[in-house]
């Protein structure tokens, strides 16, 4: 069986849901006799169910063993239903069989539940489900074709499987949606045993029902968590956020009827009453296709579907058009001179009617926010309502909900500024040591997984148009994943409180939360950081996942480091296993690393001070730690007579080699700290392009990408550090450029700095002028640079790379132009992007913009068309350039920029392109 790979969830609003498998009948006949008549049929399913969520650890040969004893009972009982056992409640019979096979109560540690009765029983089950299922065994594979062979030798057995394994994977989902992912599982799997391509076809349809899967699993458990910890008050409040909003004609009597039906629906869904649940989602279901003409207007044609199809189709229906009379507030709530009087009167249905109102005028807000709203209001009347002018008080309550909402926007929009600036990988980094520090206690699989589904949520919601309500409510399910819905769960004094003290308010009491000080970190790390040359043979998802165990065990043996430490750690462990994979025996190599560092730190004490730190570290870093040491502090020198060594003169030669070195160093983060970091790096890259243009645009901005962030680490310490780290990082970055010129020659002048003198080569390349020899080759304009609507997908470091690109390119091209010639060329490809990007049709935009009509491709202009005849004098002159024989193709180009330029900086471009 393939393996199902539970990651990621989409936006899901609403909650309820039908099972496939029910019977096809039209949706008139009697909903309780097809309801129970599903139940007599599936009693296999929904044993297996039952079993595998409460008892994760039974084998399967033990779960047939009960379905058999249910079955026969449900054949007894189809006879003569008169029997007395008949009279119970099916889950009481199946928690009895369960109770009853021998032995089962012992060896899986449930014998105190089996002495409960009733609802006590029920709940002792309930309590023992777990979360945290790394203590089940790896989900079994097969091979596709292993796969359908199996299903078509024993349909029932493959499928029984299959349904076991994944329930007790998901302990909390309730059982209709099991039932309806076994049903999709086994069409795929009659669609797939069909095909040629078996695996890619598997792959590609397991994906819907698995973020099918994982969206209701998320949802349901927290709301279940909101019934169990906080009471039925609030997941009523959570449902009545949810269909007001998607259904905001409904009248609120009518939401109040249909409330009663949601509610009792989730006692039996939440307590593991699979029976009771599916009775109860169908319930609800034909309640709101009997009255569907006063709830909606979207859900006419789902209802005259059939059974099956129906609930899936009112689930994505969209939410109902607002009616037209309903005006922006509800003025009797805030205008209204006797609120108060009204709130005492009966205060539960009041809140629920005020709530009710808000949702339904405010389809933008997320759920979680709506709850916010409704606590603040109710906080603002108990205070309001014990003064001596109560409307004067609650009058100013819009305000408060303002302020509220604002409060929570600011939050979203910080999430969605770390997703912007920092990237997928780093986003994802950002909050595993975050949330490693938040809850060490969690498992390292609890905690990736938990960062992976912060970085899918804002990953879906941070482009959207309903960015806030979209980030609000998938965040406010991590952190019910966090959480957890079962009693048993306890986490640490400050988390523990968050989760249980306000259900509206945990999202900003997470905000407030700081790492965790209770938390005592393991001895040891038993072996964790202890790596070997199967890294080398991960594919790049495997590799992933173990880059992010690293960090979690890295956060949880070391929580005081800084993230900036922890940040460059994972650099180190990066850098250890590149450098080990590339070498001829990777495990020998891996040894080494460990064994030089373990003696260094043997002797650390004659060696240097600095050590101590890095010797503290699991054996993988201490290497890169050492190294990237600060120098030890510098030894009493002044017994030593200096002069042994060297006249007068000679130092004063010495002390005007170090100061000149001194200046280089500070001039250079003199010119960074002006010009900022993006145009430093620019300016780089335009000075090497001209000393090394023969490496490609590519080579040259990885260096000087290099350079620039080295100059942003150095720069900022004091003197004597920041020479020390300008010149170390010099060494490096020119060492890799002369690599090159050793590989490929690049040109005469930058082969005398590689090979005449080690010490001075810096000095040597910040000397070097224009190479005068060389000749640059035409280049069409996709090598110029990459103008597709790719680039609007792109993050802001591979926008920085094309225009860097750009920038390389043309400089190549114009070898001895003017620096400042080249900056409205850069500033004019960012508005060309932006505008473009913005536009209806992207690709369309960028073809028009880049090269307008009257162009063919890059390398041919036809003078005589309609469009060159209305060009624009910048055109006219850019035309007349290009009619000499010096010109490339990147000339044809040129109108990509001249579109958007006026005035001075249509002269200077105009004037960048005459000049030769």
């Amino acid at each position: 069986m393939k393996q199902l790979k539970l990651t990621g969830f989409v936006i899901f609003f609403f909650f309820l849901t039908e099972s496939l498998t029910l019977p096809t009948q039209p949706q008139d006949v009697d909903d309780v006799r097809i309801t129970q008549k599903f139940i007599d049929d599936n009693i296999g399913y929904i044993t297996i169910i039952a079993f595998a969520q409460y008892i994760q650890e039974a084998s399967f040969e033990e779960v047939e063993m009960l379905v058999k004893a249910m079955t026969e009972y449900r054949d007894k009982c189809l006879a003569d239903r008169t029997l007395p056992e008949c009279s119970k409640l099916a889950n009481e019979v199946l928690l009895e069989n369960i109770c009853a096979m021998e032995g089962l109560p012992q060896k899986y540690n449930f014998s105190h539940c089996c002495r409960k009765v009733d609802f006590e029983r029920r709940l002792c089950f309930f309590h023992n489900k777990k979360a945290d299922i790394g203590l089940l065994p790896p989900l079994p594979t097969l091979d596709p074709e292993e796969k359908c062979q199996t299903y078509k030798n024993n349909r029932e057995s493959f499928l029984n499987n299959y349904v076991y394994e994944v329930s007790r994977r998901n302990p909390f989902v309730f059982a209709p949606t099991l039932l309806t992912v076994a049903a999709r599982f086994e069409e795929m799997t009659k669609t797939c045993c069909e095909e040629q391509e078996k695996a890619n076809c598997f792959q590609t349809k397991a994906e819907p029902f698995i973020y099918y899967l994982k969206a209701l699993s998320s949802y349901q458990k927290n709301a279940c968590r909101a019934l169990m910890k906080f009471g039925r008050q609030i997941l009523q409040s959570i449902n009545i956020a949810i269909l007001s909003q998607k259904f905001p004609k409904i009248g609120f009597k009518q939401l109040t009827s249909l409330l009663e039906d949601v509610s009792s629906k989730y006692d039996g869904c939440c307590e593991g009453d699979v029976v009771q649940c599916i009775r109860g989602r169908s319930k609800v279901m034909s309640h709101i296709c009997s009255k569907q003409d006063s709830i909606s207007s979207k859900i006419k044609d789902c209802c005259e579907k059939k059974i099956p199809e129906r609930g899936e189709c009112i689930i994505y229906s969209n939410k109902d058009d607002r009616p037209n009379d309903l005006s922006l507030r509800e003025a009797k709530f805030i205008e209204s001179d006797n609120v108060c009087e009204k709130r005492d009167a009966d205060q539960a249905n009041f809140m629920a009617e005020f709530l009710y109102e808000y949702s339904r005028r405010h389809p933008e807000l997320s759920t979680p926010e709506l709850l916010r709203i409704a606590k603040v209001y109710k906080d603002l009347l108990k205070e309001c309502c014990n003064m001596e002018n109560p409307p004067e008080c609650y009058r100013h309550a819009e305000s408060r909900f303002n302020e509220t909402t604002e409060k929570s926007l600011k939050i979203v929009q910080r999430e969605c500024e770390h997703f912007q600036n920092l990237g997928k990988d780093d986003l994802k980094y950002h909050y595993l040591i975050n949330l490693t520090k938040l809850v060490p206690q969690l498992s390292t699989e609890e905690l990736t997984f938990l960062g992976k589904e912060m970085v899918m949520a804002l990953t879906t919601c941070c482009t959207l148009s309903e960015e806030f309500a979209c980030v609000d409510n998938l965040v406010d399910l991590v952190l019910g994943e966090l959480c957890g819905i079962n009693e048993n769960r306890n986490i640490n004094p400050a988390v523990d409180h968050c989760c249980k003290t306000n259900f509206a308010f945990r999202r900003s009491c997470f905000e407030s939360l700081e790492a965790d000080k209770t938390y005592v970190p393991p001895s040891t790390s038993q072996g964790l950081f202890t790596f070997h040359a199967d890294l080398c043979q991960a594919h790049n998802e495997e590799l992933q996942r173990k880059k992010d165990r690293f960090l979690v065990n890295l956060v949880k043996l070391k929580p005081e480091l800084a993230g900036e430490e922890v940040w460059s750690l994972l650099a180190d462990f990066t850098n250890v296993v590149e450098k080990c994979c590339k070498a001829q025996e990777p495990e020998a190599c891996f040894k080494e690393e460990s064994q030089l560092m373990n003696y260094i730190c043997s002797k650390q004490a004659i060696l240097s001070s600095k050590f101590t730190p890095c010797c503290e570290l699991p054996e993988p870093f201490r290497g890169e730690c050492i190294i990237n040491s600060e120098n030890d502090n510098k030894p009493d020198l002044s017994s030593l007579p200096r002069r042994r060594f060297t006249e007068d003169q000679s130092e004063g030669m010495f002390q005007r080699v170090v100061r000149e070195s001194h200046e280089r160093v500070k001039n250079q983060c003199d010119l960074r700290k002006k010009l900022g970091d993006s145009n430093f790096h620019d300016r780089l890259i335009v000075l090497y392009t001209k000393k090394a243009p023969q490496p490609s645009a590519q080579e040259l901005i990885v260096l000087m990408k290099n350079m620039a962030a080295a100059a942003t680490k150095c720069c900022p310490l004091n003197q004597e550090h920041q020479f020390v780290c300008m010149e170390d990082s010099a060494k490096l970055i020119l060492g890799a450029l002369c690599r090159r010129h050793e590989a490929e020659p690049i040109n005469a002048a930058v082969g005398h700095c590689c090979d005449d003198s080690y010490a001075f080569r810096k000095p040597c390349f910040d000397d070097l002028q224009v190479d005068g020899t060389y000749i640059s080759s035409p280049l069409s304009c996709d090598q110029v640079i990459n103008l597709k609507e790719d680039l609007c997908k792109a993050q802001e470091e591979e926008l920085q790379t094309e225009k860097q690109k750009l920038l390389s390119n043309l400089v190549k091209q114009k070898l001895y132009a003017a620096e400042m010639q080249f900056q409205p060329i850069t500033v004019d490809f960012a508005h060309l992007v932006e505008t473009c990007c913005q536009a209806e049709k992207s690709e369309t935009c960028f073809q028009e913009e880049a090269f307008p009509q009257g162009y063919s491709g890059c390398g041919s202009w036809h003078p005589q068309s309609k469009q060159s005849k209305r060009r624009s004098k910048e055109d006219t002159a850019v035309t007349f350039m290009t009619q000499s024989p010096q010109v490339t193709a990147w000339h044809f180009c040129s109108p990509l920029f001249l579109k958007n330029f006026q005035d001075i900086k249509d002269k200077s471009f105009v004037m960048f392109m005459a000049d030769t």
